[in-house]
């Protein structure tokens, strides 16, 4: 998702525990259902047990919903500062850019910005090929 926080109630995510526990209640309210209704021994039972596996599914998913919606309220402020940190940095190198090289145009990828940023900030030495930060090939111009 690129550095965004992903929402509590997005398609997609993996069941956690709680979801699994919730389930695995609701499987055995089910299986109680069929002992009740076959006229098995328990059958006096079966409709107590099958409630209160309800309910706890119910309560386990409920509460399990509680947790991720407020797991997810803290960590969003630290995602959103970091992303105004790094708008506000990159508004820099785009200044310092600009003032150094007037006759460029600024490109509005944030990467390629500070490729070129740091192509003219970096040592000769720094771009030999076993260099994690050496320039990217150059990108192909848009259509």
């Amino acid at each position: 998702m690129g550095g965004q926080l992903r929402s509590p109630t997005d398609v997609g995510v993996a069941p956690s525990l709680g979801d699994k526990a919730a389930l695995w209640f609701v499987g055995l309210a089910m299986a109680f259902i069929v002992l009740a209704l076959t006229g098995h021994d328990l059958d006096g039972w079966a409709f107590n047990i099958t409630t209160e596996s309800l309910g706890i599914a119910a309560t386990v998913l409920v509460i399990g919903r509680i947790l991720r919606v407020e797991e997810h309220r803290r960590r969003s402020p630290r995602v959103d500062y970091m992303g105004w940190e790094f708008g506000l940095f990159l508004g820099s190198v785009a200044s310092d850019f600009a003032i150094t090289h007037r006759e460029g145009a600024i490109s509005p990828y944030a990467f390629d910005l500070l490729d070129g940023w740091l192509a003219d900030h970096r040592p000769p030495q720094a771009l030999n090929k076993d260099s994690p930060c050496r320039p990217r090939p150059a990108r192909a111009p848009d259509a």
